[in-house]
């Protein structure tokens, strides 16, 4: 008896009070700032030791320990290691086994908005979040450990790091290739005040000019020519990025065929412009789908008819138009 009550001692004595432990959460981010910008990937690093919880042996609850990371919408004030009892907890993420448990775990800015309510995704502006390595009981239900009433939780959390979520930089670029110019307005949601570098990558002749202002237009220098690649980086005061590349396209410019006079007795005839697929205007009475009818109006004097064609033009170029003039002589009379 006396050793079977030994045995039940130890039994419920490492029951009750086994204890996991956590060792120290580092981050991995671009610019070692805290900040992270849209579109960046980051990750954690758990270094130091790693005990996983007790098996309590609890009916109907499995027992495959792991680690996870919580993540807090403010700091954690829990106690006693009930996470979920925070009320700015979020969940749990990116659970490794105990088996295979490796670091780091790896985040992108997409995943992590993913798990943000609708309101906050995407972010209408910088956001922070807290982060905490913990031990699971079981890595399949992305929970931390929850006890037995009577028990004392057997879990273990890391230290708290603390990062900053910015909205992405939106920059819109409309081309204006009437004064051969490119316009640019860079916005980035609930930064008020914050301000942005533009700079060149290519070509070296095009140079944008710096210190935008949230919310902003600005031009660059004048293009010349058609069909250029350009290409800058939109830099924010915080470090964070936005790149863009296009082709300026430039004017499309039209030419017309000249045509000879004619006879308001001629037969109808096509009239011929480049490049292909514009589009001809004018007198609806002469002029059809580019086909010329000189006897769509009766004339006693010789007429001229202006016509003008509109070059197909590509998304942000403008096209330059061409005129024609075609003169049509009436038909002679004759009288006794």
């Amino acid at each position: 008896m006396k050793i079977g009550f030994l045995s039940l001692f130890i039994f419920v004595c490492c029951l009750s009070y086994g204890q996991s432990s956590m060792g120290q959460l580092t981050v991995v981010e671009d610019g070692n700032n805290l900040i992270i910008c849209a579109g960046e990937d980051f990750s954690f690093n758990v270094l130091g030791s790693v005990s996983m919880p007790t098996d309590l042996g609890l009916p109907a609850v499995n027992y495959d320990p792991g680690v996870g990371i919580a993540i807090f919408a403010q700091p954690p004030t829990y106690v006693n290691n009930e996470l979920i009892n925070d009320p700015n907890f979020l969940g749990i993420v990116l659970p490794q086994p105990n088996s295979i448990f490796i670091s780091p775990f790896i985040f992108t800015y997409a995943d992590l908005l993913a798990l943000l309510p609708p309101a906050l995704n995407p972010l209408p502006m910088s956001v922070t979040l807290y982060f905490q390595a913990t031990t699971l009981y079981d890595f399949n239900v992305p929970l931390p450990y929850i006890a037995v009433p009577g028990n004392p939780t057997d879990a273990a959390q890391s230290n708290v790091i603390a990062l900053n979520f910015h909205p992405s930089i939106d920059v819109t670029v409309n081309q204006d290739c009437t004064n051969h110019l490119v316009e640019i307005n860079v916005a980035q949601a609930g930064m008020l005040g914050a301000t942005f570098d533009v700079i060149n990558t290519f070509p070296s002749s095009v140079v944008f000019p710096n210190n935008l202002i949230n919310q902003t237009t600005t031009n660059a220098t004048v293009f010349t020519g058609q069909n250029i690649p350009f290409g800058f980086d939109v830099v924010s005061n915080d470090g964070c990025v936005s790149s863009v590349s296009e082709t300026y396209v430039g004017e499309v410019v039209a030419t017309t065929t000249p045509v000879s006079n004619v006879c308001e007795g001629d037969s109808p005839f096509p009239i011929n412009a480049v490049p292909n697929g514009g589009t001809w205007s004018g007198n609806a009475n002469v002029l059809s789908a580019g086909t010329f009818n000189p006897s769509g109006v009766n004339i006693n004097v010789s007429t001229t008819y202006t016509l003008t064609y509109s070059p197909p033009t590509p998304i942000g170029g403008c096209g330059v138009a061409a005129t024609l003039d075609i003169t049509v002589n009436p038909d002679a009379n004759s009288a006794f």
